[in-house]
């Protein structure tokens, strides 16, 4: 497995000044959030943007795309959200990225689950081409707001799709997930991307935090276990963006925690 950080805890900074920040730390690749993505988001400015990995002797693990909805059941605005996604997908392509993580694809009414389903098997199958010509892979996930109420369920309408993958969000353990190992080895397979924050269990329905870990309740020992057990190797990614107030703390102490959850 690789480790990674995800930008969003370096929110309040340039994404140049976050990139050198991020390298002298420790950190050899880097998922770019969608806060920091957007101002590259041409093909006219993609070029700078890979300067800037290079500059920062970073490589890119991943673009991070929130807030895209393919579950939307009008099939005009579902068709503008196709279109921007692609766009996402080609731009990033530019820039040698090869994964697209996204948080919110399933956004959706929970009352309307199989109409919303339906849209969004539509729009993850007309992301297709793109992905094929890019030789690039989608990876999603479950977040609070999405017509899907459980892992399980995500996985199920990803797996079997050509450059489609599942990505597990520790953070969201105690909202979507019966049991992390259950859901790991539910997802074996299809895992291609992990996001590493912690979190207490919720007081309300969709309360979560994205702590450093060993701030919060989950148990990361058994996480990074299942992982080893159904022979996970791609990122594990650092997204602890409560502590946005003391971003190096948070990178330099996620990254030693995770160094120890591997050694285990």
């Amino acid at each position: 497995m690789k480790i990674a950080i995800e930008t969003s805890v370096f929110e309040s900074y340039p994404l140049e000044k976050a990139l050198k920040e991020i390298s002298r730390i420790g950190y050899r690749y880097v998922e770019i959030c969608s806060q920091h993505f957007i101002q590259y988001n041409e093909h006219k400015r993609a070029q700078q943007l890979k300067r800037l990995l290079k500059d920062s002797n970073l490589e890119l693990a991943s673009i991070l795309i929130t807030w895209i909805p393919l579950a939307l059941i009008d099939e005009e605005e579902r068709k503008i959200r196709v279109q921007e996604m692609e766009k996402s997908i080609h731009v990033a392509a530019s820039v040698g990225c090869k994964l697209i993580t996204c948080a919110g694809a399933m956004a959706g009414d929970p009352e309307n689950r199989e109409d919303c389903a339906i849209a969004f098997k539509r729009s993850v199958t007309e992301l297709t081409t793109a992905l094929e010509e890019n030789d690039m892979r989608i990876s999603l996930e479950c977040h609070p707001g999405d017509f899907v109420q459980r892992s399980e369920e995500a996985i199920d309408l990803l797996r079997g799709r050509s450059h489609v993958g599942y990505l597990f969000c520790s953070p969201h353990t105690f909202l979507f997930d019966l049991d992390p190992e259950t859901t790991l080895e539910y997802a074996k397979g299809i895992l291609t991307h992990v996001h590493i924050a912690d979190t207490h269990k919720p007081e309300n329905k969709w309360d979560h935090q994205h702590l450093i870990p060993g701030l919060g309740e989950i148990d990361f020992a058994k996480i990074f276990r299942t992982l080893k057990k159904i022979g996970y190797e791609g990122f594990v990614s650092a997204i602890p963006f409560t502590h946005r107030d003391k971003p190096l703390e948070a990178a330099i102490e996620t990254k030693k925690k995770i160094e120890e959850f591997l050694a285990l």
